[in-house]
């Protein structure tokens, strides 16, 4: 039994892919009125500050409403 005549497969390449020609866009369009600018929006008027009164020993003591979720912070060395 004969065995069939294997052709040896081409060698594969790895050279830089052709580069293929993109089509332009059309003609862009003209340029507009900018857009106006998004409204500033203030925040809530702040509830009474924490303050935090940094001791001179180091230590903190903070006073003010802890538990609203809307206060902010202030430090004072004293």
């Amino acid at each position: 039994m004969q065995s069939p005549n294997l052709l040896p497969l081409p060698e594969p390449s790895f050279g830089p892919a052709p580069l293929l020609p993109v089509p332009l866009p059309g003609p862009l369009p003209e340029p507009g009125p900018l857009p106006e600018p998004f409204p500033l929006r203030l925040p809530p008027p702040l509830p009474l500050p924490l303050f935090a009164i940094i001791m001179e020993s180091g230590r903190v003591s903070v006073i003010g409403r802890r538990q609203d979720p809307s206060f902010f912070l202030s430090f004072v060395r004293v």
